[in-house]
């Protein structure tokens, strides 16, 4: 099954488990493109899925949550969500899970990849007022969490993750960004690299990091 909106606006999604029985052949999940304002998904478990994805098209998604889900086991070599072209995007109080790469079954992959995409100045700052709120990460790889656009990382849980990336590098390498890191708990790097639980900041203008 795949929720898949286009343009639709003032949307509830809640409750649904959501499964296929092999990550590297299932679609997405969650697919939201277009022109889309308020939209909540809550108390959703969605196991063994291609990358979902919330990317605006040129007048953008607005005001978009994901609250209380289980995301495990995905096809995830760009992240279990792609968001890009968003403005006000809350992710909380969910569990992100072994995401994974589709060319080696030992190794993890992305569990967000978030960033601000395109290629004139105003996309590499097209994703705005993100939240990142009381979620848990476990066992990520490839960048575990990459936060290419800032925003407010407060009272998550790191465990067994390579690299939590904020601020603007790869394709948005020309992207200066802000962020607030707060009451954040890592723990443990990945199994896979020994390696520890690291911070990566780039192309920051202006952050904040407290317990």
């Amino acid at each position: 099954m795949c929720i898949r909106d286009r343009d639709s606006s003032y949307l509830i999604i809640s409750g649904l488990r959501l499964y296929t029985n092999d990550y590297k052949t299932a679609g997405r999940a969650i697919d939201v493109t277009g022109a889309v304002d308020h939209q909540l998904y809550e108390d959703l478990w969605v196991d063994q899925h291609y990358n979902n994805k919330i990317q605006g098209g040129s007048a953008g998604i607005s005001n978009v949550a994901i609250r209380r889900s289980v995301f495990t086991d995905h096809n995830a070599w760009d992240g279990a969500f792609y968001v890009a072209r968003v403005t006000n995007m809350l992710f909380e109080e969910n569990v992100f899970s072994k995401p994974r790469r589709p060319d080696d079954d030992t190794k993890y992959a992305r569990h967000l990849y978030l960033s601000p995409a395109g290629l004139t100045t105003d996309d590499k700052n097209a994703l705005i007022g993100l939240i990142l709120r009381r979620n848990i990460f476990y066992a990520g790889e490839r960048g575990a969490v990459d936060i290419r656009s800032g925003g407010m990382l407060e009272n998550n849980l790191s465990i067994q993750n390579d690299i939590t990336s904020i601020g603007g590098r790869g394709g948005s390498r020309d992207s200066i960004q802000s962020f607030k890191l707060i009451n954040n708990v890592f723990l443990e790097g990945s199994p896979n690299i020994n390696d520890p639980n690291r911070i990566l900041l780039t192309n920051i203008d202006g952050g904040v990091v407290s317990s």
